[in-house]
């Protein structure tokens, strides 16, 4: 479940967003639906691989520093 978090912190994200872009544009139907349906995908997805990569190169630095100390 934790994994998860990232992703749904970015699609939080992009809902507030999208519903600032809403109230800001005035977009009403098909705008809105799109605007609703893309800015939590992209923002789950984005953060979700910003996420992994700043694991990964985490994980590396302590890699790398395990070595040194040996």
């Amino acid at each position: 479940m934790k994994d998860y978090l990232p992703y749904a912190a970015g699609a939080l994200a992009g809902l507030l967003v999208a519903f600032l872009m809403s109230g800001l544009l005035g977009l009403t139907e098909t705008p809105q639906l799109v605007l609703f349906a893309l800015l939590p995908a992209v923002g789950g997805a984005v953060v979700e691989r910003v996420a992994i990569a700043g694991r990964t190169i985490l994980e590396e630095l302590h890699g790398k520093a395990e070595r040194n100390r040996h």
